[in-house]
């Protein structure tokens, strides 16, 4: 399992970096917004040049291009939920039928063998691609795909 959630994260990230826009997070007027404020983002900053360089922590800065969020999530049932948000693409992400000597266009394809189910969220601003798979378990045959 551990294989499978790797290689889909890796597909849903490379599909995230190649085709859509990236998240620009802004914090909310309560300080509780999913980006942290000025203030920490100096002073994460700060902690990088002291720790000698970059230590791969994405500080917000002015010259920031964006952000991709990556998480995942046990459920109770059994399930290992693995989603990428981004700020979306000019298309729907769905799987495409490449030619045989393509050299990609495969990704959601092999995501949707390896998943038990998988998907599309839309909310303002962002689009969240989602994959589910069973924690004990292989799946054979691929999962379906649905869209909210």
């Amino acid at each position: 399992m551990i294989d499978d959630a790797v290689l889909i994260l890796s597909e849903l990230l490379s599909n995230s970096c190649r085709h859509a826009r990236p998240l620009h997070l802004v914090d909310e007027p309560d300080g509780h917004g999913p980006a942290d404020g000025p203030a920490d983002r100096d002073a994460d900053r700060d902690a990088d040049r002291d720790a000698g360089g970059d230590t791969g922590r994405d500080t917000g800065g002015e010259d920031d291009p964006g952000t991709v969020l990556v998480s995942w999530r046990m459920r109770g049932d059994g399930l290992l939920t693995l989603e990428v948000t981004d700020g979306g693409a000019s298309t729907r992400p769905v799987p495409a039928g490449p030619s045989v000597t393509a050299h990609g266009g495969r990704g959601l394809n092999i995501v949707g063998q390896l998943a038990r189910d998988w998907g599309v969220r839309h909310a303002p601003g962002q689009v969240t691609v989602w994959a589910e798979l069973p924690a004990f378990g292989q799946v054979v045959g691929g999962g379906r795909r649905r869209s909210a």
